[in-house]
C-alpha cells in the first residue's frame, strides 16, 4: 500500500474522525493518540464511521452502535 497525503496536521480535531474520498474509496481518518485510517463503512448497513463516537481505540457506528477498532479496522461487537 502506498502512502498518500490527504490532509494537513490539525485538519481533524483530537478525538474526532473525518471522511475522505481517496482513489474512489471512502476512508475514515481518526485523530486519537495519532492518526488512524480504516474503511469508512459499517458492514451492517453501510453507515459512515467517521462521525462516530470514540472511546479509546473504539469507534461506535452512529447508526446502530456497532463497534470497530480504529487501529485494526476489526469489528469488535454489535448490538
Amino acid at each position: 500500500m502506498a502512502w498518500k497525503k490527504i490532509a494537513e496536521k490539525g485538519d481533524i480535531a483530537d478525538g474526532k474522525g473525518k471522511a475522505y474520498k481517496i482513489d474512489g474509496k471512502q476512508i475514515a481518518i481518526f485523530n486519537q493518540n495519532g492518526y488512524h485510517a480504516l474503511d469508512d463503512l459499517c458492514v451492517h448497513q453501510d453507515g459512515s464511521l467517521a462521525p462516530g463516537k470514540l472511546d479509546g481505540d473504539i469507534v461506535e457506528c452512529p447508526l446502530h452502535f456497532w463497534h470497530y477498532n480504529i487501529k485494526s479496522g476489526e469489528l469488535k461487537d454489535y448490538l
